[in-house]
């Protein structure tokens, strides 16, 4: 049951958070059957849910119809697919689904747990904190973060530089270790039902951490000379530690339901599976092109646009990815490729591919060339099928230019997400200037 809540708990948590920082109402009508505070319990379900809505909604949208996994073929989408956004289209994502919703609750988490002798709450808090402040990032550019989250005290909130952020990912991943270290006697409340992720496993979040470094680690590798080899660390020790796939499962209510079921079922047609992935795939005789497809049409389905499909922040698969990437970057053959298929396994099983089927696909000299003909256009290109909806598949393909797509409408593809109206319109003094669609973020090295 505890899938059906999280509606409700973004809402209940949302409200309490916005009346909890009217201290002058304190003493005035109190009803004893209010709670005078948002409980870290109640943070976290918000939190997650939140996210996992943002991520799964325009985050996903935006990026799969730029990096082609998807085509704009309808009303608004129409201008995405042709690159003609503007600020307002971003408003929603950031105000109310990261910096006024989830990242706020996870601020607010963090420190109330801390206050309260919660560290597996803090750890938790942490290291979703970090995730979000590095996807965020990476769609935007700077961000604000030190700053941020401070209601009245601080409404201008300076806009820090995307290598300082990374800095403060690692920072958290490391705290967050620290904080599920501890036993369960160091906690006045341990984490289980209201966590909708892992269900209260602390060593399945204690790998996550490990997952969250890997994945920023690669993003910096042409930044940092020894980021290749510390994302190949990262990855084995989430590994090491059990890791699973970190994702946010939806329920089989209306209500509750994936957002991208929601979107499909209701917007039927805005989005559609065509174009350079849809063909590419049937060209290869991809059994998860039709598992795909049917994620975007009228009724949809599967394992990422059922009702219920997961929302997956990362997956054991992508790691898998990681390794390859850096192992063939590195010289390692001989590991590259044993990783490589590892992921491609790993997909095709996550999309309910048997096991004739994934041997059919991998018989193919065009996925399996061989220890000693893999390139990065194989690795890259079977991450990107396997990130399918994916905000990250964005990411790796300004990272690498891989798969080579071909603008839709002009000359070039966009790079980053453009920061919202209301930031131009209320922070004006911090935002940082000159950006456009095309511009390129800090990693992203030409």
């Amino acid at each position: 049951m505890k899938k059906l809540k999280y509606i409700s708990v973004i809402v209940l948590a949302s409200l309490m958070a916005t009346f909890t920082g009217c201290k002058k109402l304190a003493d005035v009508n109190i009803d004893p059957n209010q709670p005078a505070k948002v409980t870290s319990p109640l943070l976290l379900s918000a939190a997650e849910a939140n996210y996992a809505y943002t991520q799964g909604g325009d985050l996903s949208r935006f990026a799969s119809v730029w990096v082609q996994q998807l085509t704009g073929a309808d009303r608004q989408f129409v201008a995405v697919n042709e690159y003609t956004v503007t600020e307002v289209d971003m408003d929603n994502a950031w105000r109310f689904g990261l910096y006024g919703g989830a990242m706020k609750d996870l601020q607010l988490l963090i420190e109330q747990a801390e206050g309260e002798g919660n560290p597996y709450y803090a750890g938790i808090g942490k290291t979703l904190m970090a995730y979000a402040l590095m996807t965020c990032t990476d769609l935007f550019g700077d961000i604000p973060y030190t700053e941020a989250f401070q209601g009245d005290k601080d409404l201008l909130p300076k806009y820090e530089t995307q290598q300082a952020i990374y800095t403060e990912v690692r920072k958290l991943t490391t705290a967050a270790r620290a904080d599920f270290a501890k036993s369960v006697t160091d906690n006045a409340e341990v984490p289980g039902d209201d966590d909708f992720i892992y269900g209260g496993s602390m060593s399945d979040w204690n790998a996550f951490t490990y997952a969250v470094d890997a994945r920023s680690w690669l993003h910096v590798r042409k930044q940092d000379p020894a980021a290749a080899a510390n994302a190949i660390t990262a990855v084995g020790e989430a590994q090491a530690a059990g890791f699973t796939d970190a994702a946010f499962a939806f329920s089989t209510s209306q209500t509750t339901a994936n957002p991208w079921y929601q979107f499909s079922s209701q917007r039927s047609g805005y989005i559609t599976f065509a174009g350079y992935l849809a063909d590419k795939m049937a060209e290869m005789y991809d059994p998860r092109g039709g598992v795909y497809g049917e994620a975007m049409v009228e009724s949809p389905s599967g394992p990422i646009g059922g009702i219920d499909a997961p929302v997956v922040f990362i997956s054991d698969a992508e790691l898998d990815f990681i390794h390859a990437e850096c192992a063939l970057l590195a010289g390692d053959a001989t590991a590259a490729h044993t990783a490589y298929l590892a992921g491609i396994g790993k997909s095709q099983s996550f999309c309910g591919v048997d096991a004739t089927g994934q041997t059919d696909y991998l018989t193919q000299p065009a996925v399996d060339p061989g220890v000693g003909n893999l390139t990065l256009d194989h690795v890259m290109y079977e991450k990107y099928v396997a990130l399918y909806t994916q905000p990250e598949a964005f990411t790796d393909w300004r990272r690498t230019g891989l798969p080579a797509l071909t603008p839709i409408s002009g000359n070039a593809i966009p790079r980053r997400f453009l920061y919202p109206q209301s930031e131009r319109l209320y922070n004006a003094g911090n935002l940082p200037s000159g950006q456009t669609l095309f511009s390129r973020v800090w990693w992203d090295v030409q």
